[in-house]
């Protein structure tokens, strides 16, 4: 879901390479670039997300889709996200908005 996420959004694959070896070979040794390099619009709680399902790390992906889901909800609605909890400051400007 990440990776569809990434390329939706981007337009671009966050892996490419010239062969399938290639492809693997970057998904289990190199980071995607940052979505906002190439779109700097996108919000980045919205990138944090991305990010999140794109994680090497199994344990620190989402669990469940319906997290995923939960977590997107909550940045369509304007809320924190569970990914990147908010600081002080940044729930005071929010609930001033």
């Amino acid at each position: 879901l990440g990776v569809m996420l990434y390329e939706c959004l981007s337009g671009k694959r966050p892996f490419a390479g010239d062969t399938v070896y290639d492809i693997l070979a970057k998904i289990a040794t190199e980071e995607p670039t940052p979505l906002r390099t190439w779109l700097g619009s996108v919000p980045r709680d919205l990138e944090t997300v991305v990010s999140k399902c794109l994680s090497k790390e199994p344990e620190l992906r989402y669990a469940s889709a319906k997290e995923l889901a939960d977590d997107l909800g909550r940045h369509v609605r304007g809320e924190p996200i569970a990914a990147r909890p908010l600081g002080v400051a940044e729930r005071a400007a929010r609930w001033v908005r």
